[in-house]
């Protein structure tokens, strides 16, 4: 205390017996992540037990606190411990495991809308708005901690959609980054040039990714090229909500049908409505925890890549036509 300086187990265990001495039930706990796999709790190593915590009791329910995590939300389970197993300790050392709470998913949802615009000329105006929270929110703040103006944009940059080519005009705007218990909100706008094909009777705008599932270029592989397994640590929900605003005086004629698709690793939905000039469609992807091998990898791309029904790469439209 008195030169303000501590590793991660001084301050959870100072933490720790502060809450006790206020009358809380609270332990000190050492905690197995999810992501490192399995142990045999009758063969403890305590170099299992990587993340010191601690477990209390507040309002009804059991919180895990993480006092030396910066911008960590006091009541927010970062995914990697969720559902996972970890020793108490207390002065007579080994007090017993502990399995801690799952987690819920809307705890960590993330909200996309993507607005585009495909002006008369065949630019492209992008939009492109999400809502953050939990893990990903408390992910983004600290990319972005500490860097300066032209680091900022080329980490936000990464965030853009669109993956085939460049962007122009490009700017974007971060809210709720100084407010760790408030989601997090980034928004990107830019303009593409190469994305459409104008003639006389006909406009195909190549997508690009901006009508997918999710990143492609972060999501996407040959499904014969995967040698890992698959993990999903924690459950997860993103919702995706596209506009796709055009001239009045295109038709679009690509057929867009409402679907559902479930595989083991979750379902996906989607839902479009149409109207003159604009076309919305409606996604939804709930992924499970759970572990696979590197060959069930088309079930998970069926939900998340481009085998997906959620994804459309092209939008063909008629000109002068009704």
């Amino acid at each position: 205390l008195d030169s303000r300086r501590a590793n991660d187990l001084l301050i959870t265990g100072l933490t720790q017996a502060m809450l006790e001495e206020s009358g809380f039930d609270a332990d000190f706990i050492l905690i197995h992540p999810a992501s490192e796999g399995y142990f045999d709790p009758r063969f403890i190593d305590i170099r299992q037990f990587t993340a010191p915590a601690v477990l209390v009791r507040l309002e009804g329910a059991d919180r895990v606190v993480f006092p030396y995590v910066k911008g960590l939300p006091v009541t927010f389970l970062p995914e990697t411990y969720q559902g996972a197993e970890a020793m108490r300790l207390n002065a007579d050392g080994f007090n017993g495991f502990v399995r801690l709470p799952p987690g819920d998913a809307s705890q960590s949802a993330i909200d996309e809308t993507v607005d585009v615009r495909v002006d008369d000329e065949g630019v492209v105006h992008v939009e492109e708005t999400a809502t953050l929270r939990g893990g990903s929110a408390f992910s983004i703040r600290r990319l972005l901690d500490g860097l300066d103006a032209d680091e900022r944009e080329d980490a936000v940059r990464e965030f853009v959609t669109y993956d085939e080519g460049e962007v122009r005009d490009f700017s974007y705007e971060v809210q709720g980054e100084s407010a760790p218990d408030e989601p997090l909100t980034v928004t990107l706008r830019y303009a593409i040039e190469d994305l459409v094909t104008l003639t006389p009777e006909e406009v195909l705008f190549q997508t690009g990714g901006l009508l997918s599932p999710a990143s492609l270029s972060a999501f996407e592989a040959t499904p014969g090229s995967r040698q890992n397994p698959i993990r999903i640590h924690h459950n997860s929900l993103t919702t995706k909500t596209i506009r796709v605003r055009y001239p009045e005086a295109w038709s679009l004629t690509t057929a867009l049908d409402d679907a559902r698709d479930e595989s083991r690793f979750g379902r996906s939905t989607v839902h479009y409505e149409r109207a003159p000039g604009l076309v919305t469609a409606s996604q939804r992807i709930d992924l499970r925890a759970g572990r696979a091998t590197a060959g069930d990898y088309p079930s998970l791309s069926r939900l998340t890549g481009s085998a997906s029904r959620l994804y459309v790469p092209t939008l063909v439209f008629s000109v002068g036509q009704p």
